[in-house]
């Protein structure tokens, strides 16, 4: 086996120096920084929606649609929207 010359020890050596920083700083700012904030402006819904139809004699149909949410997130997530009542 061929003894490694100091050059290559030292380029090996300059190159674990240099990962080892990166990689803290790429866990600083992806990891740790971010994902409180990501957290905090995910949405965690998890539901379901049912529906059901009724065809009358009159040849109206009846629809009924059930929709059960859990929000598991940290905090409230509106559904839906604004109804306009004149409609």
């Amino acid at each position: 086996m061929e003894l490694l010359h100091w050059s290559e020890i030292a380029k090996n050596l300059a190159t674990t120096v240099a990962i080892a920083p990166g990689g803290l700083w790429a866990f600083w700012i992806w990891w740790h920084s971010d994902w409180p904030g990501a957290l905090r402006h995910r949405a965690a819904l998890d539901g379901s929606i049912a529906a059901e139809c009724i065809l009358l004699d009159s040849g109206l149909l009846v629809a009924t649609i059930k929709a059960h949410w859990n929000n598991r997130g940290a905090f409230p997530v509106p559904i839906g929207g604004p109804c306009d009542a004149t409609t």
